[in-house]
């Protein structure tokens, strides 16, 4: 018998936790990580945390796809397709972080500057880089009372911590305050740019601890996400 997909769900999550883990990380069918089930009432449903990840500046992606390589693996795969550009994310659970690698290769333009752009909500709290600059780390924070400004050329702001904030996202590139999409009440931060030409890959990585930095990944390079990857697969 055939299965008719005509009617199935406009939305799909998929576990990228290990069996026996007691936290519960899905990846919604655009790449978007979900935190916290919540449930309303026996209709509505919602997470406390999300993180969402596009290519910036690029608006919405013209397609989506999404796969598993392996269920006994859970590394997920997701791909959006831009006008000039495709960005591919691949998301899996390693030491007690979820791992997020991200690639952006560029299409058939002269020259794109290429940035990942990342938004996260959640109930109540705030997010920030740092209060003088980008950083390569974001915080959580009750308020966001911080006064921004940017300075690409500020080392001691790259290299900015806050010990006393959860610690919620780790990257090997320095993130900066962005404009959230749709002009919506979240926090959105994005790599500096890097201008590339047609054919060019952009890539990097990034670490959401499970415990809020306390223990597990402090750091994040790309030699780390590559060794990850091949110890969960």
């Amino acid at each position: 018998m055939a299965i008719d997909f005509r009617y199935r769900p406009p939305t799909s999550w998929t576990a990228i936790s290990r069996p026996g883990e007691r936290e519960r990380t899905l990846v919604r069918e655009d790449g978007a990580l979900l935190y916290g089930y919540r449930r309303g009432t026996w209709l509505t449903y919602s997470f406390d945390r999300v993180v969402e990840f596009a290519l910036a500046g690029a608006g919405r992606p013209e397609a989506v796809e999404q796969r598993t390589e392996d269920a006994r693996g859970a590394i997920v795969v997701t791909t959006l397709r831009y006008p000039y550009a495709e960005l591919e994310l691949t998301m899996f659970r390693h030491a007690r972080s979820d791992v997020v690698c991200w690639r952006i290769t560029i299409g058939a333009v002269d020259e794109l500057p290429a940035a990942l752009h990342v938004e996260v909500f959640e109930r109540a709290r705030s997010f920030t880089s740092g209060p003088h600059g980008a950083s390569a780390r974001v915080y959580a924070v009750d308020a966001a009372k911080l006064e921004w400004w940017y300075d690409a050329q500020d080392q001691a702001a790259a290299e900015w911590r806050a010990d006393d904030a959860e610690l919620v996202l780790i990257s090997d590139r320095r993130l900066a305050a962005a404009q959230p999409s749709g002009f919506r009440p979240v926090a959105a931060f994005a790599t500096l740019q890097e201008h590339a030409g047609a054919g060019a890959v952009v890539e990097g990585v990034l670490a959401l601890p499970l415990d809020g930095g306390r223990t597990g990944t402090r750091t994040c390079r790309w030699c780390w996400a590559e060794a990850s990857t091949t110890c969960t697969r």
